[in-house]
């Protein structure tokens, strides 16, 4: 019954490893796409949406079948050595699987308020074995196994902290999202890690809502600042 069994080699792995990541890189391409254009009008929001459960699903997914062929192009020795591997990382393993569950709640995003392990504070980032919370008393990381377990509350209310929520006004007409994007890119006073978001308005595209995280408070009016030095009026709607 030898025949039936599937044979694999190294040049097979690294085939399969290459078509793998090059699917990623244009999922990610094309995430990257809608981020940063209106490219699918009224369908754009759904999309993303469906993009986010592909990203969770197919991270776990690709791992397992590189795992898989691994096995098969020396099944006793690799198979040793994948299961010493996942006895020793069985914590980040536990970790990583769990995020991708509860990660599908998609009021998980970075800025938002959350109870979890009697602490509260803003989701600072999102990683792969846990998160980032931004406390009053510093950042901690509180690792996926641990909020699937105690529990976590995402908190009403605004963002607290650098976080700033603007109503951005342009003097001409333009692609005012890439150009905002390029423009903040370069602020040194913002918080680069927390990625800033921005909406066009769908009746006047000239207007935008924008949600910015600065490195200090106080680095506002300089925001206010640069935004009109490239024609572009600014007004806080809300910052915490």
């Amino acid at each position: 019954m030898e025949f039936l069994q599937p044979h694999y080699d190294w040049g097979d792995f690294i085939i399969i490893a290459i078509v793998l990541v090059a699917i990623y890189a244009v999922l990610k391409i094309v995430q990257i796409l809608l981020d940063k254009f209106e490219l699918l009008g009224n369908f754009q929001s759904t999309v993303k949406s469906f993009l986010h459960l592909i990203f969770l699903v197919y991270q776990p997914l690709a791992i397992l079948a590189l795992a898989g062929v691994f096995i098969l192009v020396n099944p006793p020795m690799h198979g040793l050595l994948f299961l010493l591997a996942l006895v020793l990382g069985f914590g980040y393993f536990k970790n990583f699987v769990t995020g991708r569950f509860i990660r599908r709640d998609r009021s998980l995003i970075k800025g938002k308020r959350l109870a979890v392990n009697k602490q509260e504070g803003v989701i600072y980032d999102l990683e792969p074995f846990g998160l980032q919370l931004q406390t009053s008393r510093g950042r901690h990381f509180v690792n996926y196994s641990k909020m699937m377990s105690d529990g976590y509350t995402v908190l009403s209310g605004e963002e607290i902290g650098g976080v700033l929520q603007l109503k951005i006004a342009a003097e001409k007409d333009g692609n005012h999202k890439e150009r905002l994007f390029d423009i903040l890119a370069s602020a040194p006073y913002v918080d680069h890690i927390q990625k800033p978001e921005l909406e066009v308005s769908k009746k006047n595209p000239n207007k935008l809502k924008a949600r910015v995280s600065l490195k200090e408070e106080s680095h506002v009016l300089e925001l206010k600042e640069l935004l009109g030095e490239w024609g572009y009026s600014c007004q806080v709607l809300k910052s915490n």
